[in-house]
């Protein structure tokens, strides 16, 4: 899945649009604002959780069967190393910068209600949906 104009999450790009909210001095400028903030913020966490969904199947490939021929258990040690632990590599960076979202999109908006009240007393709908993938302590 290649959602346009995101390729991976940018933490920086949030603390950016933070500022840019703190900087508001209007509801209608504030929900231009939120509105511009969140599409990319939204395409980029589909691309992370996409990423994070066409990586998970290799976690259960980490611990190869018991085997007794010596050919299939080295070739299994092969497809482990060589390329099942670079997936699983990838998994564990999404997940890290997936990690990190709620965070920043906590600090958004507490910005976006600051300068909602500030600049007036307004609503503002901030339009996101996180999911968290399930705990790989066990395949550390």
């Amino acid at each position: 899945m290649n959602v346009q104009g995101s390729n991976v999450l940018n933490i920086e790009a949030i603390d950016a649009l933070i500022a840019k909210v703190n900087a508001v001095k209007s509801p209608p400028d504030l929900q231009a604002c939120v509105d511009q903030a969140m599409a990319p913020i939204n395409a980029q966490l589909a691309v992370v959780q996409a990423k994070i969904d066409e990586l998970a199947p290799w976690l259960e490939l980490l611990d190869p069967p018991v085997a007794d021929p010596v050919k299939l258990a080295t070739w299994i040690a092969k497809l482990i190393g060589v390329n099942i632990a670079p997936q699983v590599k990838a998994y564990y960076y999404y997940t890290n910068l997936l990690a990190q979202l709620p965070a920043r999109i906590a600090l958004l908006e507490s910005a976006i209600t600051h300068a909602a009240q500030r600049v007036a007393s307004v609503h503002v709908t901030v339009p996101i949906a996180i999911t968290l993938p399930p705990a790989v302590e066990d395949h550390l």
